[in-house]
């Protein structure tokens, strides 16, 4: 009896787990980046840059400066990182830059962590 009770907890658990993972997943993957929004997020949030460069102008002009393949790659790092590490690069972003909401996160998460990436505070997934 206690084989299947902790059989059932475990299965329920796990589905759990990968329930959030994949409501993340569908979320973060229902959009792409763009440069513009990129530097909107930069304005909104008063991202400034810490290991790339410390001039923010420098570091929004690279932004806008991005290519389209760079974008795409943008893109598919960063609904990784999004729907598999969401809370630690929450913590990360909030550990290098100017404190900000976990709501704001939430909604602006592709475009954070694309520019802690950019800035090399968070490293491309393997």
């Amino acid at each position: 009896m206690r084989y299947l009770f902790f059989s059932a907890f475990i299965l329920l658990f796990g589905l759990n787990v990968f329930a959030q993972n994949q409501r993340l997943s569908d979320k973060y993957m229902a959009y792409n980046l763009t440069s513009l929004s990129l530097t909107k997020v930069i304005d909104e949030s008063g991202f400034k840059p810490r290991k790339i460069t410390s001039d923010a102008t420098t570091f929004r002009s690279l932004v806008l400066q991005l290519d389209n393949q760079t974008i795409q790659q943008l893109n598919i790092d960063t609904w990784w990182l999004c729907s598999q590490k969401h809370e630690e690069n929450f913590q990360i972003y909030n550990m290098y830059y100017k404190p900000i909401s976990k709501v704001y996160f939430d909604a602006n998460c592709k475009e954070l962590i694309a520019l802690m990436e950019i800035d090399g505070t968070v490293i491309q997934p393997k």
